[in-house]
């Protein structure tokens, strides 16, 4: 079962952004994003999985989970419309998360 190995980052962001996670710990392997829209629209995360927000006010929830990549210390949500506004709470782990 995959745990965080690192307190979490979030932040309530528009547009496009680079989510700065901070020097992976030795036993991360993975990093969850867990995305809350705020607003209507679409969202490429890094990787290229695309999330399409179709409600705002915090009805659309969108969870990415994928392996980091060798020196990474940040994930990059592009935003298909620049006014879309989104939560977002990333976090390195220790496997990959399903939940």
């Amino acid at each position: 079962m995959a745990t965080a190995v690192a307190d979490p980052v979030s932040g309530t962001y528009t547009g496009t952004q680079t989510i700065e996670l901070g020097a992976p710990p030795q036993d991360a392997t993975h990093v969850r994003v867990d995305i809350t829209c705020l607003t209507t629209g679409t969202l490429v995360l890094e990787g290229g999985e695309e999330a399409v927000c179709e409600l705002g006010d915090g009805a659309s929830a969108i969870v990415f989970s994928g392996p980091l990549s060798p020196g990474q210390d940040s994930f990059t949500v592009t935003a298909g419309d620049p006014e879309i506004s989104y939560k977002a709470k990333a976090v390195y782990m220790n496997g990959m998360s399903t939940q």
